[in-house]
């Protein structure tokens, strides 16, 4: 379970890495707290190689990973929606087309795929 958790929580890293969300999160004016999660990430990172060797032994640590599992796939699904909805209104700005509006829609309804 560690390594799945692990896997995630570098997906996650590595979206808040790209170019392309930094100049989202710079136009949103959120890019300090994107830095902040990142490192916080990396952090639990650190952590999780650590928890592999123990969880064996501890039950309780077997819990942690799968809360924690299940709370980085929920901020992926909403680094993911933002993505889709910073796009979106990008969109919007630079062509007014209701055909692109049409085509972006509700990124909430695509939980499943990412718009990027």
């Amino acid at each position: 379970m560690t390594e799945l958790v692990y896997s995630i929580a570098s997906n996650v890293i590595d979206k808040i890495g790209t170019h392309a969300f930094q100049e989202i999160c710079s136009a949103g004016g959120i890019s300090e707290d994107m830095k902040k999660l990142e490192l916080t990430m990396s952090i639990i990172q650190a952590v999780l190689l650590d928890a592999e060797e123990k969880q064996e032994k501890n039950r309780g640590l077997t819990v942690w990973l799968g809360q924690l599992k299940d709370v980085f796939h929920e901020a992926t699904e909403v680094l993911d929606e933002f993505e889709c909805e910073a796009l979106r209104r990008q969109v919007v700005k630079t062509s007014g087309n209701t055909s692109n509006q049409m085509f972006l829609g509700d990124c909430s309804l695509r939980k499943d795929v990412s718009c990027a």
